[in-house]
């Protein structure tokens, strides 16, 4: 849903990564990680830190690196990667 509205809801995502943390649901995580990625273009930087970083150190605190395998052939996430020293 949060990949194809025209507006993305930061807050409700917040939201969603804080209660998916607590109750441990990587996969929800993940999703978080992947809007993020798949939406900064368009929403903007404020993206990656309001939700792509902290959604990446819950995961890794949750020693998870599955994430990449939601992202790792979307175009945003290899545009992220590669201007990723410009950004912030």
């Amino acid at each position: 849903m949060f990949l194809s509205t025209s507006e993305l809801d930061v807050a409700l995502l917040k939201r969603l990564m804080a209660k998916a943390a607590e109750i441990k649901d990587v996969p929800s995580v993940r999703q978080v990680v992947a809007v993020a990625i798949a939406r900064w273009e368009s929403a903007g930087e404020a993206v990656l830190v309001e939700l792509l970083f902290p959604a990446l150190d819950v995961l890794t605190e949750m020693k998870d690196a599955s994430w990449i395998f939601e992202v790792w052939f979307r175009k945003e996430a290899r545009n992220l990667f590669t201007g990723m020293d410009t950004i912030g």
